[in-house]
């Protein structure tokens, strides 16, 4: 069973708080810039393995290109499938070609919190929070850094995603 999302991630920044000297206030560099890249991020809830990739958007064609990958990654067939939770976004709504080997379960509308991948983007976004970028390609170094930070942490990604409510196996 493994739960699946995505985020926008771009050269707006994200601000977070920081420390500063009393009187001081703390500067932040922003670019202007409105470029955007997508993570898609799939974790198998009670294991931690994970699954990502960045693509350039939020559309069908690369909702299908992630499934692809996805469905080769983990070797997935009619004799070996994986179960999907999948969000109510308008590309997972379009007619897709899903893969062999991916069985799609949807939550309901405008539910976020009963998707566990949800909880994803909050350690990924601190990897890029407050910083300058020059351009998208710069910040997706420091994304694919952080994700393979990320991946390499099983047992958090488990305690991050496992709800105690989602069916075992």
């Amino acid at each position: 069973m493994w739960s699946q999302d995505e985020a926008r991630f771009g050269l707006q920044p994200i601000l977070k708080k920081r420390w500063a000297k009393k009187g001081n206030r703390p500067a932040a560099q922003i670019n202007p810039q409105y470029e955007w890249t997508w993570s898609y991020g799939a974790v198998e809830m009670q294991t931690g393995n994970s699954f990502f990739l960045l693509l350039p958007n939020l559309q069908a064609g690369s909702v299908e290109l992630f499934l692809s990958e996805f469905a080769a990654a983990q070797g997935l067939c009619k004799e070996k499938i994986a179960v999907l939770l999948w969000d109510g976004a308008p590309a997972h709504r379009a007619q897709l070609k899903v893969p062999e080997g991916i069985q799609l379960v949807f939550t309901p509308a405008y539910t976020p919190e009963l998707n566990p991948s949800e909880r994803l983007w909050s350690p990924l976004r601190e990897t890029v929070a407050n910083r300058w970028f020059d351009g998208i390609e710069q910040m997706e170094e420091v994304l694919i850094n952080g994700i393979r930070d990320l991946s390499k942490q099983k047992e958090y990604l488990s305690n991050l995603t496992n709800y105690g409510w989602l069916p075992r196996t």
